[in-house]
Order: structure tokens, then C-alpha cells, then sequence
């Protein structure tokens, strides 16, 4: 091709008639895109039908509900660029429950769930007292089987039954875990079979190396935590049943339990 050619070509080609940008494909694509993108976000954050408008909240006995449902509020009212929002799509169960149980030392469990279209659901589990801690700056606190104080703090009554630990630091506070879980349902395990087994009502537990549980009889019975509870349980059962008569026990000053395949009296 010759260079005059070329340049005639060249000048053909500019003298077409440009399309205008919303003559482009392009544009269309983009346009659909940004509608498409609106309606979504629509969808999510703002279509009346799934705007949470009811929390209902059961299972609590001692915390008001309204306090319970004001907490989830806090979690599901949001914003986008200044508009409000109460999506029940965004609305995140975890969070709600997480914040319930931070807030409030009382409560074991908090199950939240959603309710279509509109609606939440809270269902509470309250902790339930077992025994009564007592740190040594003397506050008092319930607490529950799991080793967890709870509550305001409290005196001690005379029919409660007293856990104390010998080595702690620092002070505690409602909502802590004072006694490790697995210490703790041994504890539980020795207290009940005292008092559903043998019937012998025992008013103090310390906690340290040992397990020394004071009797309301006044004597006392010494067990190892990380050996086999349930061993020490049926050499005491054994003793009490078959060697130390009710009368004796008045005399009694303490069961060492503590030492494997052995047990001491005096």
C-alpha cells in the first residue's frame, strides 16, 4: 500500500461519526451493574420486611428484660452513610450473645436466635448457686458448679456451704472463674455424696494442695485433687459405714484419704 493511500485511510477514518458514551456497551454494563448493586444493598440493609422491629427475651429470672433486649438494641441499630438500619440479615447472633454474657455475670447461657421476618428471639440460662465463695479480703460471692462467682457481693448464711482457696491473688470479681472446672465437679462429687450418701452435712471446703472438707460435726476429711476422687469417696463410704460408728465420730478429728489404697483416722 502506498503512503498516499495510508494517508487518505487515515483521513476517511476520522471524518466517522464518534459514538456517544451512552451508545457504548460499556456504559450499559456499568449502568446495570450500579442498579444491580443498589437493589442489593437495598435488600441487605434497608427492605422494611426484614427490619428487626421485636426482641423477645425468656428463661430470665432475676435480670429484667429489658435490660437484656436494651443490650441487643445497642448491637442491631446501625447506620450506612447516615441511614439507619435494623437488617435481620446483618444482624449477628454471636455478637448479641458474646455482649449478653460479658454484661452479665449472672447468666450461664444466652441463646439468640432469629425469627423470620422480623423478629429475635433471647433464651437465658441464669447461673443457679451451688455454694458461696469467700476470697480473702472477705467479699462473699454465689458460686455456681462450674467454679464461676456471680452476683452481688453477699454474707454468708448459716446453711450455706463455704469455698475457700488458700493460694489467690489479687481480689475477684462477679463473672470471674475462681476454681478450675475440673477441681470444681470434684468438690461437687465429695459435698453430695456426704450429704446424699452418708448424710453428714458439711459447712467448709479449702482448697489448695488438698481438699479439706470440715464437717458440721466438726471434724475433718483430707482428699487429693488429682488423684482418683471417686477411690477416696469409697474409702470414706467404707470407714464411716463399716469402722467409725456415729457415736465414735464424735471423737473424730479428721479422715486422711489422700494416700493411695490407704486411709488414716483419728
Amino acid at each position: 500500500m502506498s503512503y498516499r493511500r495510508k494517508q487518505i485511510n487515515h483521513k476517511i477514518r476520522g471524518l466517522r461519526k464518534k459514538k456517544k458514551f451512552f451508545q457504548q456497551p460499556l456504559f450499559w454494563v456499568a449502568l446495570l451493574l450500579a442498579v444491580a448493586g443498589t437493589g442489593v444493598v437495598y435488600f441487605v440493609f434497608f427492605l422494611p420486611s426484614f427490619q428487626i422491629s421485636s426482641i423477645q427475651v425468656s428463661g430470665n429470672q432475676r435480670i429484667q428484660s429489658e435490660e437484656i433486649e436494651s443490650l441487643a438494641w445497642n448491637n442491631i441499630n446501625k447506620s450506612l452513610l447516615g441511614l439507619p438500619y435494623r437488617s435481620l440479615l446483618l444482624a449477628s447472633t454471636a455478637n448479641i450473645s458474646k455482649d449478653i454474657l460479658q454484661s452479665f455475670a449472672m447468666v450461664e447461657t444466652a441463646t439468640v436466635k432469629k425469627k423470620m421476618p422480623n423478629g429475635i428471639t433471647v433464651t437465658i440460662k441464669e447461673r443457679k448457686p451451688y455454694a458461696v465463695f469467700c476470697s480473702h479480703d472477705n467479699n462473699c460471692f454465689s458460686l455456681d458448679e462450674n467454679g464461676i462467682i456471680f452476683g452481688e457481693p453477699r454474707d454468708v448464711g448459716q446453711e450455706d456451704f463455704v469455698v475457700q482457696k488458700s493460694k489467690e491473688s489479687g481480689g475477684v470479681k462477679a463473672g470471674d472463674r475462681v476454681i478450675d472446672k475440673s477441681i470444681m465437679d470434684g468438690v461437687v462429687k465429695i459435698q453430695r455424696n456426704f450429704d446424699n450418701d452418708l448424710k453428714i452435712a458439711v459447712n467448709r471446703v479449702n482448697i489448695s494442695d488438698t481438699l479439706v472438707f470440715t464437717t458440721r460435726e466438726g471434724w475433718k476429711a483430707y482428699f487429693d485433687p488429682v488423684q482418683n476422687i471417686q477411690l477416696q469417696i469409697t474409702k470414706m463410704d467404707i470407714l464411716l459405714k463399716d469402722q467409725i460408728s456415729e457415736k465414735a465420730r464424735q471423737n473424730l478429728q479428721y479422715i486422711y484419704l489422700q494416700y493411695k489404697d490407704r486411709a488414716y483416722y483419728k
